[in-house]
Formats: structure tokens, C-alpha cells, sequence
């Protein structure tokens, strides 16, 4: 009879240590997803602010040219008018 409790004992002794371990394996998967997530929102919100740069950057070129044309148009003007 010893040895039967003896065998139970370990029986659910394993089953506890099988539990834990399903359980951390669960957590490290939640913990590894949750990174992952993290990781692929901080990609696109690096991404959103580098497109949100070029775009500055089209728009202050766009005006620094038409800034120039203008300049030139009315130096061409001025130049040409008083001649």
C-alpha cells in the first residue's frame, strides 16, 4: 500500500510539473507575440514618420523652386522694363 501512495505521490507530481510547464510555455508565447506586436507597431510608425519627412521635404522643394521662379521673374522684369 506504501508504494501505491508512494507511486500516486510522484503520479501527480509529474502532472503538476507537466501543468507548469504548459504554463510558462504559455506565457512565453504571449510575452514572445506581445514583443513581436510591439516590434511590427514601432516599424510602422518608423515608417509613417519617414514618409511623413519626405514629404516636408517635397513640399519644401517644391516652394524653394517656385520661391527661385518667382525671384527670377521679377529680377527678369525689372531688369527688362527699365531698359
Amino acid at each position: 500500500m506504501r508504494r501505491y501512495i508512494q507511486a500516486q505521490q510522484r503520479l501527480w507530481a509529474l502532472e503538476e510539473e507537466q501543468q507548469h510547464s504548459s504554463a510558462l510555455h504559455r506565457v512565453r508565447q504571449e510575452v514572445a507575440q506581445s514583443a513581436a506586436m510591439e516590434d511590427a507597431e514601432e516599424k510602422k510608425r518608423t515608417s509613417e514618420w519617414a514618409v511623413a519627412d519626405e514629404e516636408v521635404a517635397v513640399r519644401r522643394g517644391h516652394e524653394a523652386t517656385r520661391r527661385a521662379r518667382l525671384a527670377a521673374g521679377a529680377y527678369t522684369r525689372s531688369h527688362f522694363s527699365s531698359t
